[in-house]
């Protein structure tokens, strides 16, 4: 019986430990605005997180397209519109994510310095990591891509979230379109990432992958792990603080409604 209980106190332990986090933290380097990227005594600290993280994110994005065995879901339209004309990766990121932040106008939204920076530096990045990773045609190497990548998004969003200066434009349409609507969008919070929407139909047609067996597994990882490896990132660093349950929109102002 104590083998049994050990056995689930460890299973729960784990579960715990990996389970997205529902608060925004207070590190160090957070800036007290969205703006606020060169108030303070860490600017500094906080711009290279910002840039280091937003990369990670790209080059784990990259991994992921260097695979063609499937990509997270705004990746998956921009390869779909790369397909479709002469715009490489990179680019179709740059003009969806453009094109996406249109969209927070009606919505109220505002954004700040780390939603520009999203745009500029994950498009780099991809471009930059599909640039400089050596392509596979090793099955096993591919999964290995797939998983590091995933890992990748999942550190560089941790990472860029911190900072406290925006959220990138997918984001903000999602807790835009949750705070007007009052539903509970999958991907409504910074803290979860997913972003798996009815776009990606769209852009499975694009691509012309719609058909891939490994898609619901690929699907089902991508959703899941980068917001439980945020979330582990989170608990392990003891600089992080969390602040109350209370919600906030993408200008960093904190609502007065519970979550």
């Amino acid at each position: 019986m104590s083998d049994t209980n050990n056995n689930e106190n460890w299973l729960f332990s784990v579960r715990n430990f990996l389970r997205p986090s529902k608060t925004i933290p207070s590190t160090s380097w957070r800036a007290d605005t969205t703006w606020g990227l060169l108030n303070g005594k860490q600017s500094l600290q906080r711009f290279l997180i910002l840039i280091f993280g937003l990369t990670l994110f790209g080059i784990g994005e990259a991994f992921l397209v260097i695979t063609s065995l499937g990509n997270s879901p705004w990746v998956v339209l921009s390869e779909g519109i790369s397909l479709n004309s002469n715009l490489n990766i990179g680019q179709a990121t740059f003009f969806v994510s453009l094109m996406v932040l249109f969209f927070w106008i009606p919505l109220k939204q505002k954004p700040g310095f780390g939603t520009l920076a999203n745009i500029v530096v994950i498009s780099a990045s991809i471009e930059l990591g599909l640039l400089i990773i050596p392509e596979g045609n090793n099955l096993a190497l591919k999964v290995f891509y797939v998983l590091f990548g995933i890992l990748l998004v999942g550190i560089g969003s941790a990472l860029y979230i911190t900072c406290g200066l925006g959220t990138g434009p997918r984001d903000g349409l999602m807790t835009g379109l949750h705070y007007r609507t009052g539903g509970a969008g999958r991907s409504s919070s910074p803290w979860n990432r997913d972003g798996c929407s009815d776009h990606r139909c769209l852009a499975w047609r694009l691509v012309g992958r719609g058909n891939c067996p490994l898609c619901p597994a690929y699907w089902s990882i991508c959703c899941n792990l980068p917001g439980c490896l945020r979330a582990a990132y989170l608990k392990v660093t003891n600089r992080v603080k969390p602040l109350p349950s209370v919600c906030r929109t993408a200008s960093d102002n904190m609502s007065k409604t519970p979550c």
